[in-house]
């Protein structure tokens, strides 16, 4: 069960390979990438994304 702070993999999309940690969780997921130089904050789906 996924939940608020999980660090995730992106599997699909212009960000796949990314990980990054759940900032808030829906429908769809908030995923916060830490890109220097700014925070970056990408929505996906449940089946885009896997625990690491």
């Amino acid at each position: 069960c996924l939940k608020k702070g999980d660090r995730v993999r992106i599997t699909d999309g212009r960000f796949a390979g990314s990980e990054g940690t759940i900032l808030a969780i829906g429908k769809l997921l908030i995923v916060r990438l830490p890109l220097s130089p700014k925070n970056l904050f990408v929505v996906v789906s449940r089946d885009e994304i896997e625990l690491v």
